[in-house]
């Protein structure tokens, strides 16, 4: 990607939305940005944008780790390592069946 302009050039070109818009996962629910806030991501071989993520606020990250710490003290914690091996050894190979798709 060749951009003229320096940082802030470069920072809005990157709000492209070209493909696909990803969402955060926070609390077991995809969603954008608060302020719904994005940047474009893009695939450096090709030099063009193949899709924009959610660009995380301070409230999306404080979500988020409120998130991850209510599910830390949940019921995965008392799950004993053996089964936390083979449920994730079963999220494992669905993911990568899924990937041969």
């Amino acid at each position: 990607m060749q951009v003229d302009g320096g940082f802030e050039a470069i920072r809005e070109a990157w709000r492209s939305d070209a493909g696909p818009r990803m969402q955060m996962l926070i609390n077991g629910q995809w969603r954008d940005a608060q302020d719904d806030a994005r940047f474009a991501c893009y695939d450096p071989y090709a030099e063009q944008a193949w899709g924009s993520v959610p660009e995380a606020s301070a409230g999306d990250v404080d979500a988020a780790v409120l998130a991850a710490h209510a599910a830390f003290n949940g019921p995965w914690r008392a799950v004993l390592p053996a089964a936390r091996f083979a449920l994730l050894r079963i999220l494992a190979d669905e993911v990568a069946q899924l990937a041969q798709e």
